[in-house]
Order: C-alpha cells, then sequence, then structure tokens
C-alpha cells in the first residue's frame, strides 16, 4: 500500500491544510494503518470477512493485508 492512498495524514503531508478525522468511526486521525486496521469499523468487517469466507485472516500488519489482497 506504501502510503499511496490520499487518507489525510497524506493529503497534509503533501501540504493541504485540513483536520486528519477517520470518516469511518470519527475518532483517530485517518491513516491507511487505521483505515485497513485498527478502526473498529474495519476491524468488524475483517471478522465479518473472516467469517462469510470461513478463512483465518491474519490482517495484524500492512504486510499481511497486502499478502491477503494479492492472493485473490
Amino acid at each position: 500500500l506504501q502510503n499511496r492512498f490520499p487518507t489525510d495524514n497524506q493529503l497534509r503531508a503533501r501540504g493541504m491544510a485540513l483536520v486528519s478525522v477517520c470518516g469511518l468511526c470519527g475518532l483517530f486521525e485517518e491513516s491507511s494503518k487505521h483505515l485497513f486496521l485498527t478502526c473498529d469499523f474495519a476491524r468488524s468487517l475483517w471478522i465479518w470477512l473472516q467469517h462469510v469466507l470461513n478463512l483465518p485472516l491474519d490482517v495484524s500488519s500492512m504486510i499481511s493485508l497486502f499478502l491477503i489482497l494479492n492472493k485473490g
């Protein structure tokens, strides 16, 4: 993922003036890690996918997430 998503923290790093807040939970700074791994909404989605697909998913890091996405 290499910080290529236009998350709030990436846009701020590129000079945009904005307050960074997750659009899903509204609690924490929006970053790729938060959006895909640590946001309560994302965690719930991963748990749901794990049950639907009947697969053990390890999404504890961006690397494991990248590997999961590239297998499909």
